[in-house]
């Protein structure tokens, strides 16, 4: 498959489609292209996800040829998955961490990383948009955090996205 002429929008687009087609919790009101980590106003759910481009960076590589000019930037992306604290009870905490079917990490971490690293290559329907796979880079532990009064779990997936930009 060829490469697309890439921007860092189709990126994300693709990331955000296929977290909606490979986790069954989520749908296009729960999966948001957000500008921060933890976006306002919240989407009214128990669970969401926020996608968030980084600050890019440019290599040294620049392409000329076939009349197109070219220039290699490396996009950090962080999938932040936000899930509301149902209640302050003692041993949420061992529940969030370890439960196999409600867990952050049993369960959530390990289904975004097999949607995002597992048989995937972004692309528009026609063309790949990288010049390799998607890259993990870190995946924070589950924190609890309070926005609006509410008590969420939010855990955070860095990865990085090498492309083509033609200019």
């Amino acid at each position: 498959m060829a490469i697309a002429d890439t921007s860092p929008d189709a990126i994300l687009l693709s990331i955000r489609d296929r977290l909606i087609a490979q986790l069954p919790d989520l749908n296009a009101d729960t999966v948001i292209l957000a500008d921060e980590v933890d976006p306002l106003p919240f989407p009214k759910a128990d669970l969401f996800v926020a996608i968030t481009p980084g600050d890019c960076q440019f290599s040294d590589a620049h392409f000329t040829g076939g009349g197109d000019e070219q220039l290699a930037m490396t996009m950090p992306v962080t999938v932040t998955v936000w899930k509301r604290s149902l209640t302050d009870k003692q041993g949420e905490a061992m529940v969030v961490l370890t439960d196999k079917q409600r867990g952050m990490f049993s369960r959530l971490a390990r289904l975004i990383l097999k949607a995002l690293f597992a048989d995937y290559e972004p692309e528009d329907g026609q063309s790949q948009l990288l010049r390799d796979q998607l890259t993990p880079v870190t995946l924070s532990a589950p924190r609890r955090q309070e926005v609006n009064k509410m008590g969420y779990w939010q855990m955070s997936l860095v990865c990085t996205a090498t492309f083509d930009w033609d200019i």
